[in-house]
C-alpha cells in the first residue's frame, strides 16, 4: 500500500494553497490514509491505492446528505478555492494522493463514553435512520462494489469457523450460520436495497454531552465503507457493535433498533 507521508507543515501548505486557509495542522488517527485537523476542518489525504470512484462515491453522498438532511450534524465536504470537491497532492516520490477537506464535528467517540444507556443507543438508531432516509434515492456508478465488510457477503468468514478452539462455541457458530442462511435465502430477495453508510462502529460514532444520562449520538465519521446493500444492514452493523461487552446484549440491540418497551 502507498500510504501518504505528509508532515504537518506540508499539510498546512496544502490547505493554504487549495483552500485559502492559513492554520497549523495536527495529525489525527487513520487506518490507511492520513488525516489532519486544521482549525474547524479535517484534511483527508488518501492512500494511492484508493479507488477514485469510491472517493467520488463518498463525496457525492456527502453532498446528497448536505442537500437532503441539512439538520444532521454530519461532516460536510468543503470545496477548494477552485470550487471543486477535492484535488491531488504529490508526495516526496511524486505519487499523487487524493485530497479532500471536511468540516470538523466536535464530540467524543462512542467507544470512549460510559454507560451506553438505552437512550444513547436509541439516538444512534435515530441518526442512522435519518441518514438512510436522505440516501434512499441516491445512486452512484460504483455503489454496487464488492466489499468484504458488506454483511450481505458475510459467508467469506465460514472457512475461519474451524479455527474456533472451543467445540461448543464452534458448534454454536455453525448452527447460527446455517439458520441465517435459511432465513436470508427466504427473505433476502424481498429486502429493500439502498446505499448505506455501513460502518457505525463505536470508534466512528460521535457523542455530544457531558452528562452520562443525557448525552446523545450526534454524528458519524469515515464514509469509506459505503455501498449499496440491504438497507437493514445499517442497523445490523450498529447493533452488532452496540452489543459488545454488554451484560444484556439483546437489550442493547433492541435499544439501537428503537424497540424499547414503553415506560
Amino acid at each position: 500500500e502507498q500510504a501518504p507521508t505528509l508532515t504537518a507543515d506540508q499539510a498546512s501548505r496544502v490547505v493554504r494553497e487549495l483552500y485559502g486557509i492559513d492554520a497549523p495542522a495536527s495529525p489525527l488517527p487513520s487506518e490507511r490514509d492520513q488525516n489532519f485537523r486544521i482549525d474547524r476542518f479535517v484534511l483527508k489525504i488518501a492512500n494511492t491505492t484508493e479507488d477514485q470512484g469510491v472517493i467520488d462515491l463518498q463525496n457525492q453522498a456527502l453532498l446528497e446528505l448536505a442537500a437532503r438532511a441539512p439538520d444532521l450534524r454530519l461532516p460536510r465536504l468543503v470545496p477548494t478555492v477552485g470550487r471543486v470537491p477535492g484535488a491531488f497532492e504529490p508526495d516526496a516520490s511524486g505519487r499523487p494522493h487524493a485530497v479532500r477537506m471536511l468540516t470538523w464535528v466536535p464530540g467524543r467517540v462512542l467507544a470512549s463514553v460510559k454507560p451506553h444507556t438505552p437512550e444513547l443507543l436509541q439516538s444512534l438508531g435515530t441518526l442512522l435512520g435519518g441518514l438512510d432516509r436522505a440516501l434512499a434515492t441516491f445512486d452512484h456508478p460504483v455503489a454496487d462494489r464488492s466489499l468484504k465488510w458488506d454483511p450481505k457477503k458475510a459467508a467469506w468468514v465460514r472457512p475461519y469457523v474451524a479455527q474456533i478452539p472451543d467445540p461448543a462455541r464452534r458448534a454454536l457458530v455453525e448452527r447460527l450460520s446455517a439458520w441465517s442462511d435459511e432465513v436470508l435465502d427466504r427473505v433476502g430477495p424481498s429486502l429493500p436495497v439502498s446505499v448505506i453508510y455501513n460502518d457505525a462502529n463505536d470508534h466512528n460514532v460521535l457523542v455530544d454531552g457531558d452528562d452520562p444520562y443525557t448525552r446523545r449520538v450526534i454524528s458519524v465519521i469515515d464514509f469509506g465503507d459505503m455501498l449499496r446493500t440491504w438497507t437493514v444492514n445499517e442497523l445490523a452493523v450498529a447493533a452488532a457493535y452496540a452489543m459488545l461487552d454488554k451484560p444484556d446484549p439483546l437489550h442493547a440491540a433492541n435499544s439501537t433498533l428503537r424497540l424499547l418497551e414503553p415506560d
